[in-house]
């Protein structure tokens, strides 16, 4: 399943956050709760390395059971989050939400079931939870409070839905949704270009190479070949949570401040040599020295990073090359992709693997 780019302006907050020692109990307002990555809510009975590792409750939801009569307040149906100004339960799952500063969720589980009758149930008169609530894993850590926001950051491509922040305007929606279905970053990496010494020339040629494909550029950087710098900024850029391509360009020949693929190594989790194979076999085909080439490629959490030459052509030529691959890879990376799977090409099309 791919992405789709979502506008970051919403007024969706965050109304509080919950917790409890114990499952099947409602669970306690605090002033804060800090997610770990793959794990949940710190303290929770509900964390753990599963798939619902953090519950999630609009307000809307409640209000309809306190019209009802029914006392309950935030936590009263076992949720971690309550949300105001976006109807949850109306995300795809694999949508993925930034809420407050860092903390990247992940939508796993619609609704659930519960228990005939769940202690929540017994308590509340009756749970929402099976039809109302939402339930993620953390994609990255960070710390959630009440009035923090909350932000689409990905869809899954082809999704039609657009559940909008409450309001009815325009401003208060999620957004319209892009075509594109991959974030995407790139780096370049030179001295001369960073300085302004050089013209740079190999981002306008990746945005009219990947125009009207399942990719669009939403982060780019210019950036000196200093080792430390470059891998900082990829870990920044992996930490996000929305960027599943890390494109670099250059620093990756045998020149002593070539260092592109070290900086690389010391991000990625996984190398992916394929990648840089294929780039040094398609290359030979047009130049021999196509064999000084030093790039690799590998992937740091739900991202997947190639390193790419310097020069605007074979950056074309490069990602020419890669096109058909990386929307399966991708879909792969981030476990939504089995052997059977349908393909999908650069334009979004699906084509059936072979029997």
């Amino acid at each position: 399943m791919a992405f789709s780019l979502e506008s970051r302006h919403s007024h969706a907050t965050v109304l509080a956050v919950c917790i409890s020692e114990t499952r099947g109990v409602q669970k306690t307002p605090v002033d804060e709760i800090a997610v770990a990555l793959e794990h949940g809510v710190e303290g929770d009975a509900h964390a753990g390395d599963w798939h619902r590792q953090v519950s999630l409750l609009a307000d809307e939801s409640a209000e309809i059971m306190r019209a009802k009569g029914v006392p309950v307040g935030p936590g009263g149906f076992g949720e971690n989050i309550v949300t105001r100004g976006i109807e949850v339960k109306e995300l795809p799952l694999g949508t993925r939400v930034r809420v407050g500063e860092t903390a990247v969720l992940e939508v796993t589980q619609l609704g659930k079931t519960c228990h005939t009758p769940c202690a929540i149930g017994r308590l509340a008169g009756e749970c929402i939870m099976p039809v109302e609530g939402v339930f993620c894993r953390v994609l990255n850590a960070g710390k959630i409070r009440a009035g923090d926001r909350i932000d689409v950051v990905a869809r899954p491509a082809g999704d039609p839905a657009e559940p909008a922040a409450r309001g009815g305007s325009d401003q208060a929606g999620l957004g319209n949704s892009s075509p594109a279905a991959f974030h995407t970053a790139v780096l370049v990496l030179s001295d001369s270009r960073s300085d302004g010494r050089r013209e740079e020339l190999v981002i306008p040629a990746c945005r009219e190479v990947l125009q009207g494909t399942a990719f669009e550029i939403t982060e780019t950087q210019v950036l000196p070949d200093e080792e430390a710098q470059i891998a900082d900024t990829l870990r920044a850029l992996v930490a996000r949570g929305d960027i599943a391509l890390i494109l670099t360009s250059g620093g990756t020949g045998l020149a002593p401040r070539d260092r592109t693929p070290e900086a690389t190594r010391a991000v990625i989790e996984r190398e992916a040599p394929g990648f840089a194979e294929l780039l040094r076999l398609k290359g030979l085909e047009k130049t021999p020295m196509a064999v000084l080439t030093r790039g690799i490629a590998g992937t740091a959490g739900h991202c997947l990073i190639i390193n790419l030459p310097g020069s605007p052509k074979a950056v074309r030529e490069g990602l020419e090359v890669l096109l058909p691959i990386l929307p399966h890879a991708l879909e792969t990376l981030l476990g939504r992709a089995s052997e059977c799977a349908s393909l999908r090409n650069t334009r979004g099309d699906r084509r059936t693997e072979p029997q």
